[in-house]
């Protein structure tokens, strides 16, 4: 396990000017509320110890690499169909599938 402290020190806000973590919302060993400020890998700011484990770590990377692959692959699409549409705004001849514009 990382007990590896914020650089940055952490913020002690307690969710009171940033959002609330998505991700940890509370430390479970002292019970501080932790803001978005606080990163995740890094240690509580208040007790200094880590915040996951080791398998939560690799569980959560999992699910943040998948939302990430999902929302890449709307923005590529949207983009598409954004300049899909720009082609037939202009009157453009359609392009046939499986060509490199």
């Amino acid at each position: 396990m990382s007990g590896e402290k914020d650089p940055k020190g952490g913020c002690f806000c307690l969710a009171r000017e940033h959002p609330l973590s998505t991700y940890t919302p509370i430390c479970f060993s002292c019970g501080f509320i932790l803001c978005s400020m606080n990163l995740p890998q890094y240690s509580c700011p208040s007790c200094f110890k880590p915040l996951w484990t080791d398998a939560q770590r690799s569980g959560i990377i999992s699910q943040i690499d998948g939302e990430l692959a999902a929302s890449l692959a709307k923005e590529i699409a949207d983009a598409e169909r954004a300049a899909e549409e720009a082609r037939k705004a202009a009157g453009a001849f359609p392009v046939l599938s499986g060509t490199i514009v």
